[in-house]
């Protein structure tokens, strides 16, 4: 029964998004074209804009059989050298719900190893992709100038070679993402 649940819960979630996306993106036209701002460069903007996220609210309902676990957080394993420059990064397709723009920022908790306190996670929600990219960056130090992930991971190579940890993605109380960082 709890199963059944979370499949209605999950589709009513999925048809909410893929509706409301598709009023946003019928509104959004509307408005240009009644301010006679409308151009063909435009057209095939909003063209395209309207075909994404058909295909995304399609391609939503057609998962929605293998999204039978939606309280389960996924895990991102970044597995790093610290030669890279930037640090290593990916992404996670967005949660149903998650709430995009301005409407409330997406944060990480520290890592839960101290010596990894020197890296942060920096997560970001791009709209158009409906997907939520990590990226791991050199912790901001306000003492020293701004090092890159490669300095930092140099100056603590010994604390770092075959360790791992985890942070935690959220948005507001609402667990996005694990993420896990291991170096070689």
């Amino acid at each position: 029964m709890a199963n059944r649940l979370r499949y209605l819960e999950s589709l009513r979630d999925t048809t909410y998004d893929f509706w409301t996306d598709q009023y946003g993106n019928w509104e959004r036209i509307w408005d240009r074209v009644q301010t006679d701002q409308y151009t063909f460069g435009n057209w095939v903007r909003d063209a395209f804009q309207t075909w994404d996220g058909l295909m995304y609210g399609a391609l939503r309902f057609a998962s929605l059989p293998n999204r039978q676990f939606q309280g389960v957080v996924p895990t991102i394993v970044l597995v790093s050298d610290g030669q890279g420059d930037p640090g290593p990064k990916g992404e996670v397709s967005a949660p149903d719900g998650l709430k995009y723009g301005n409407a409330q920022a997406v944060m990480a908790t520290p890592f839960t190893v101290q010596s990894f306190n020197a890296f942060e996670v920096r997560p970001r929600a791009d709209r158009d992709s409906k997907t939520v990219v990590i990226e791991i960056v050199a912790a901001a130090n306000p003492a020293q100038q701004a090092n890159t992930f490669q300095q930092t991971y140099n100056a603590n190579v010994g604390n770092f070679r075959g360790q791992s940890a985890s942070a935690l993605v959220y948005q507001g109380n609402t667990p996005i993402a694990q993420v896990v960082l291991s170096f070689k």
